[in-house]
Formats: C-alpha cells, structure tokens, sequence
C-alpha cells in the first residue's frame, strides 16, 4: 500500500471514532457564539484560524492570548478540557508526523527538522504533543511503513550526501531549506523556480557541480515534507469532520488547463459550488478530480489546492475557480522533477572545513 492510501485509513479510522466528534463540534462552534458574553470566544476562533495552520493555531493562540489584546479586546483563552481536547486532535496528526521521522530525529537531526511540516512556525508548548492522540500507535504503522519504503525516502536516506548535510551547521541547513521552499511557494503554476530549473539542467546535463548536489538533496527532502504536509491537511479534515471535496460531473463546469513542466503537473478548472463553509481553508486542501465525461479529459487524480477564488453572480450563480498542483500515490506534489533525482547517482562531494 503506498502512503496516500494509508493515510486514507487513517482518516477512515478518525471518522468512524465517536469520541473525536467531539473536536469537530468545539470548532464549529466556536465561531458562531450567539451570545455577547461569548463574543470572546468568537474573537478567539478567528484568530486561531487566521493562519490556516491547523490545529497548531489553535494552541498557540490559547497561550498567547494577551498579544491580541489590542485588536480583539474580548478574546480569552478556551476552557482547559477544551484545550486539552484540541491537544489530542493535534497530538493525533503529530504521532504520523514523528512516526515517518524518527530514523532522522535519530541519525539526522538537522534534517528532520526541516522536514518536519511545523518547523517554520512559532513554538508551543512540547506538552501539547504529549498530549493522548485519538489513535493507537498500532493503527498508524501502515502508513509510517508505506513513508519509509517508498523510493523517495529511501533515496534521501541512503545518500551519502545525506550524512554530509549533517555535518553543515543547522542555521544554514534551515536557511537552505527555507530559501527554496519560499522561492516554491511563491513561483506561479505554470512556471519553473530557478532553483529547479538550473538543477534540472544539471541532471539532463550528466555534471553535477556540488552546489547541485546539495539542491537536489534539498529538494528531496521538501517534496518529503510536502508529503507529510498533505498527509496532516487530510488528517486534519477527518478531524474536524469534514468530507474530501470532490470535483465531478455533478458540480464541474469546465476544465480549463491540465498541463504539466519539470516540476510538476498542474489543473485548472471551474466548478458550481462554493466551498467556503467549512473548518479549513481550501488552500492547501487535498481534493480528489473525478470527470470521465468532459471532452478529452478522463481523469481521477488527487491535487494541492494553490489558489482558490469564489464568484458570487446574481446572473451566473455562484461558482469556485480551482488551481491544483496533483499529487502522486505518496502525497508528492514535486514527483516530476523528483523522479528524475532519484534515477540519478549523486557524484561524491566532501565539505571543506575552514577555521574560525
């Protein structure tokens, strides 16, 4: 089974779990205080959902609660069985997180963190991980071995370059990572990051520069972050109880762009609901394609929603305009330009060491 299917059990499990509905109904609620002396509350959810970070808002915004002050005079901190109770919705996600992780948390730190999908943002308290998770350790290891065996992970793993990373201070580590996460993040669709496009040009090229080697190595090691990021958003929307949006013949209205470049395949498209209802934010959601009757297209992929813009037209009715960036069977959005990686041999590189 490959991971994107085992992450799919794991919701499976999630949702069949009564106990976990629970948390869908805190969040639900939160937003939608009626009364003024809960008006806190209200205040409360929009700023934990401001970031579009899960969970992990949620918390970090209970304990930070004074620093909104200014702007949300009436915002107050949850009740404690509350917090504890998004504790374990995040403790949840976190114990596929570290379970997909823990041979790098073990041999290579640095790394691990960088590919932890959290590692960019504030810290919380490490209680909060503790925290119970609503699944037992047994019903996660199908999906922590689908991440483990599958030839991106063994790539990255096995290098020889992996261990030189290691030895780079762990500043520099994050700063490389976070250059080109951000130059990803914020590249168009339809077109190439430098970063990758050089890279690609040195791997078609057959000469491998060490700064190449160490961009490759980079980008394996986000596209396997990216994969956790997606496995976490789809965990999340179990959590919450909500349903994978699915875009079919009985909402789609038009496919207007599948294409595909070095880095990854892409879809525009042009559907009849709106989608703005729920407890996530739709971009970053995982979606599943499902049209085998439009014109030239028969399709059943999963995609990364990029961007998302509702229409609301007395005349046309409403209607949602999708950006999706597909996902392979292991959750990689990158799987174009990291396929052509791994059918290649890094060249050896060694780290010069200079004095202080």
């Amino acid at each position: 089974m490959r991971f994107r299917d085992a992450v799919f059990c794991l919701c499976k499990k999630i949702q069949k779990n009564d106990e976990i509905k629970n948390v869908a109904k805190l969040i639900i609620n939160l937003p939608n205080a009626k009364e003024e002396s809960e008006s806190g509350r209200a205040e409360f959810s929009y700023v934990a959902r401001n970031d579009n970070n899960q969970f992990y808002g949620y918390l970090y915004t209970n304990d930070h609660t004074e620093e909104y002050l200014s702007l949300f005079p009436k915002i107050e901190p949850l009740e404690k069985n509350e917090i504890q109770l998004i504790a374990r919705a995040h403790a949840t996600i976190m114990r596929l997180v570290h379970g997909c992780l823990d041979e790098f948390e073990s041999k290579y730190p640095k790394l691990a963190c960088v590919m932890n999908p959290y590692w960019r943002y504030f810290t919380i308290d490490p209680q909060y991980e503790n925290a119970e998770p609503f699944l037992e350790d047994a019903d996660y290891q199908q999906a922590i071995d689908a991440f483990k065996t599958s030839a991106l992970y063994r790539k990255l793993f096995t290098s020889e370059v992996t261990k030189l990373v290691e030895t780079i201070p762990e500043k520099q580590v994050q700063k490389l990572f976070g250059v080109l996460e951000n130059e990803m993040q914020t590249c168009p669709t339809d077109q190439v990051p430098e970063a990758v496009d050089n890279l690609t040009k040195a791997l078609y090229g057959g000469y491998m520069e060490p700064a190449d080697v160490l961009m490759a190595e980079t980008l394996l090691g986000i596209a396997l972050q990216f994969s956790l990021q997606n496995a976490c958003s789809l965990l999340f929307t179990a959590l919450v109880g909500e349903n994978l949006i699915v875009l079919n013949e009985d909402n789609l209205i038009s496919i207007d762009d599948m294409e595909s470049n070095i880095w990854h395949e892409y879809i525009t498209l042009c559907s009849d609901d709106i989608f703005l209802s729920g407890s996530t934010r739709i971009v970053g959601d995982i979606v599943l394609i499902d049209c085998h009757s439009q014109p030239d297209y028969d399709i059943h992929k999963f995609g990364q929603v990029r961007s998302y813009t509702a229409n609301y037209d007395h005349a046309m009715g409403t209607t949602s305009k999708f950006t999706l960036v597909v996902v392979d069977e292991d959750l990689n959005p990158l799987s174009q330009v990291t396929k052509l990686i791994i059918s290649r041999e890094f060249p050896s590189i060694t780290v010069q060491k200079t004095g202080n």
